[in-house]
């Protein structure tokens, strides 16, 4: 049996999959106190992902959630 560890395909599944972990991260580095020690900075540096390409708005429910202060889990 062989695996493959590299690859084309696989580096564009890793891209495209930390593209998606930084539309729901804080994009902020120089102010993060792991700034210099985050995996995955280390990662989106190692793949050249700079940013992130999906943007998604939160939910209103989350918006009125953070806005009161309180602490819900939502179903997703």
């Amino acid at each position: 049996m062989e695996i493959t560890t590299e690859s084309e395909r696989l580096t564009d599944y890793r891209k495209n999959m930390l593209k998606l972990i930084l539309s729901n991260h804080n994009q902020d580095c120089m102010s993060c106190p792991a700034n210099g020690t985050c995996e995955l900075q280390k990662l989106c540096n190692e793949y050249g992902v700079e940013r992130a390409e999906h943007k998604r708005e939160p939910r209103e429910d989350r918006k009125e959630a953070s806005a009161s202060g309180r602490q819900s889990v939502y179903q997703l």
